[in-house]
């Protein structure tokens, strides 16, 4: 119970961080789209994989704020990106657009995020 009064507050408290991963093309290794995770950096048990929380979360109503959250947030990154692209020429270290898979790795495949200010 008490993880679970934990995952309240970390929804409402900005403890939900996403990270994302290139998903590439097989063909080209151009990076056409990215897959947004979740993690939760509960102040004492660290960085905690959804397996730890989002089944605590299905059950008790959390789910949906939880997706909520991630789904703000990840929209909002997404924007960013596409302004940043619009004014940036693109190149293997921006985003959107120019990136391979060799690129991912050279700079580590997720990004993180953090809600918006």
């Amino acid at each position: 119970l008490a993880l679970l009064t934990d995952l309240r507050r970390a929804i409402a408290e900005d403890e939900l961080v996403v990270h994302y991963q290139p998903k590439a093309e097989l063909d080209t290794g151009q990076v056409v789209a990215v897959e947004a995770l979740v993690r939760w950096q509960h102040p004492h048990l660290g960085l905690l994989s959804p397996d730890r929380f989002v089944p605590l979360a299905e059950p008790t109503g959390l789910i949906g704020p939880l997706t909520s959250v991630v789904l703000e947030r990840a929209l909002a990154d997404c924007r960013a990106w596409r302004s940043e692209a619009s004014r940036t020429p693109r190149s293997p270290t921006r985003w959107p657009g120019s990136w391979t898979v060799g690129a991912c790795r050279r700079i580590g495949c997720c990004w993180r995020s953090r809600r918006p200010s």
